[in-house]
């Protein structure tokens, strides 16, 4: 079935009356649908206008709320992001002056470290670091190397490359030392006054049986990190020859010391004297010389010390009396010398070295004192005169006479004690010319003896009603027939025979049974022994034990005789008779008397 829909014949069907009807009322209809339309468009523009409105307020609604967003959300949100901009900003500054720093530093560190090597490369003294257990840095300056003479230091224990460089007493001071740098109780500065080696003698050996010897000088000084000693900082310098040099000052000084003191003993003593007692000295170490060139074998040698000791302490003897100290010096350190051998078990040549050496500085002393004493002859004509032949006899002994009191006097202000010489002869009195100078060393000899062993002190002779100035006294006698007799006498202690007992058996010389079996005059005679000495220590004028035992060698050597006496608390007396010589057969000859 077809359905065909025509509009306008609907519209027709439908409309129709009310069509019609419109059509009647046209003009009403339209001013009415005018009025509809009008109304619709005053309506519409209302709701127009009201949703613009609204718009606008919604509108300015949401401004507001985006405004009110931004502040109360996007404001700080923006605020943050742009303080962390800012912040990274900053940071990224600041890397970049770190990074900067950075690099100017390591390029300072380089610098610095190329500035540190040519240092080391260049500068004069030792420089390195020590660690906690002594061991020498790898950073250290070359002239560490030459210092030690050694191709490498880095890594080596201080301590055992000093082993064989220092004495043994100077390496352990200095192991202890190097222990204390890192205690922190103990100040630097106290540290430093007990550094061993701020100034030392290192020796190095360089060749078999040659060894070299060198000076440095060591400073320490304490790295701290953190309150903590971390290294040690060492500086070494080679001083060698600013102290050969300061060694030839002194030594120059001294020279010209020594020889102000020669001049000035020159002129106080009598020319002849002293040239008399120099021209003995060269002599006396000349056959001294003579002896030990030709005694090379050991049986020899304890002959030769006794021989050597007791003609250095002669001479020290006439020093002292005609007070020329220098030669007194020397000769006491040769006897200091010769004390130290005797009390080895087993002598060997190398042993009198020590003493050939001061022998031969001795005797140049005595050379030099001759050459001044030439010198200055021409302005002193006492000289010619003192140095005739014609010279009395009388004058001869004055002479010895105030020789020996001089020289006692000098010898009792050192000895602190009060002493008066009392010396006797008469006019027939003679000293036969070769007992001259062997008179006066046993005077000397004999004085020196009292004044240590025999005058006691000045309370000590109160206490026995003694004057407290002792007296010696000593007697010359020509004898008929040509002899020669001395006595000499000290009202002093005497000889104690219980301490020559005690000393005599404590040295072995003798057993307790023997000793007690000997006579009184036996015992006495025990002092004259070589090396025999009450005293417990040796000094300047005694304790050597060979006063007497160098008087009674001299007497034996002129076939003469000697007897002591004494008395415990009153006196001590040795009397003396001096043969008359042969001189044409070189004898010595008793006369009747």
């Amino acid at each position: 079935m077809t359905f065909n829909y025509d509009p306008a014949h609907a519209y027709r069907v439908k409309a129709g009356p009310n069509v019609t009807k419109i059509l009647e009322n046209e003009d009403k209809f339209l001013t009415l649908m005018n009025d509809i339309t009008f109304q619709y468009e005053h309506e519409a523009n209302n709701k127009v206008n009201n949703l613009s409105s609204s718009g606008y307020i919604l509108t300015i609604i949401a401004l507001m709320l985006l405004v009110l967003v931004g502040l109360f959300i996007f404001r700080p949100v923006s605020k943050r992001i742009q303080n962390y901009t800012e912040e990274l900003i900053e940071k990224e500054q600041s890397l970049n002056i770190a990074i900067e720093n950075e690099r100017n530093e390591r390029e300072q560190v380089t610098y610095l470290s190329k500035q540190a090597q040519t240092v080391f490369e260049n500068v004069e003294q030792g420089i390195f670091l020590l660690d906690r257990n002594n061991i020498i840095s790898d950073q250290h300056s070359r002239s560490l190397q030459k210092i030690f003479d050694i191709a490498e230091v880095s890594g080596r224990n201080f301590v055992q490359l000093m082993r064989p460089r220092l004495i043994q007493r100077d390496l352990e001071a200095l192991e202890m030392f190097l222990k204390h740098l890192y205690n922190h109780e103990i100040d630097e500065e106290v540290l430093q006054q007990l550094n061993p080696i701020e100034q030392v003698e290192i020796f190095t050996d360089e060749n078999v049986g040659i060894i070299k010897s060198q000076f440095i000088q060591a400073k320490f000084s304490r790295i701290i990190d953190d309150e903590r000693i971390k290294n040690v900082l060492v500086t070494i310098s080679d001083v060698t020859a600013s102290v050969m040099l300061q060694r030839e000052v002194q030594e120059a000084e001294e020279k010209n010391k020594k020889d102000a003191i020669q001049l000035v003993s020159i002129l106080k003593i009598s020319p002849k004297t002293l040239q008399q007692y120099l021209g003995n000295v060269r002599k006396k170490l000349m056959e001294v010389s003579v002896r030990y060139e030709g005694n090379k074998s050991a049986d020899n040698m304890r002959n030769l010390l006794n021989y050597t000791f007791n003609t250095i302490h002669n001479l020290k003897g006439n020093a002292q009396l005609i007070d020329l100290e220098l030669m007194v010096d020397n000769f006491q350190d040769i006897e200091e010398i010769i004390v130290s051998l005797k009390q080895k078990h087993k002598l060997q040549g190398n042993d009198f070295l020590r003493i050939l050496y001061q022998i031969d500085e001795t005797d140049k002393m005595a050379e030099n004192m001759l050459q001044m004493l030439n010198r200055i002859a021409e302005i002193k004509s006492e000289i010619s005169r003192e140095t005739s032949s014609n010279i009395k006899e009388d004058e001869s002994k004055v002479r010895l006479v105030d020789s020996l009191k001089r020289g006692l006097e000098r010898m009792a202000v050192e000895n602190d004690k009060s002493v008066d010489l009392d010396f006797n002869y008469n006019d027939e009195t003679i000293i036969p010319e070769y007992y001259k100078l062997s008179t006066r060393d046993i005077l000397i000899q004999l004085m020196r003896n009292s004044l240590v062993h025999g005058i006691e002190s000045e309370k000590e002779r109160l206490s026995k009603g003694k004057d407290l100035t002792a007296k010696l006294e000593v007697h010359l006698q020509s004898l008929k027939g040509g002899s020669f007799k001395l006595e000499y006498k000290d009202d002093g202690r005497g000889i104690d025979l219980d301490k020559i007992k005690e000393k005599a058996q404590a040295k072995g010389l003798y057993t307790a049974q023997e000793l007690s079996s000997m006579t009184d005059k036996q015992l006495t005679n025990i002092v004259l022994q070589d090396g025999f000495s009450t005293l417990d220590s040796a000094g300047k004028y005694a304790g050597m034990g060979q006063g007497l035992s160098l008087v009674n060698s001299i007497v034996q050597e002129h076939h003469g005789e000697l007897v002591l006496d004494s008395k415990k608390d009153d006196f001590f007396k040795v009397g003396i008779i001096l043969p008359v010589k042969d001189l044409d057969h070189n004898k010595s000859l008793f006369s009747q008397n």
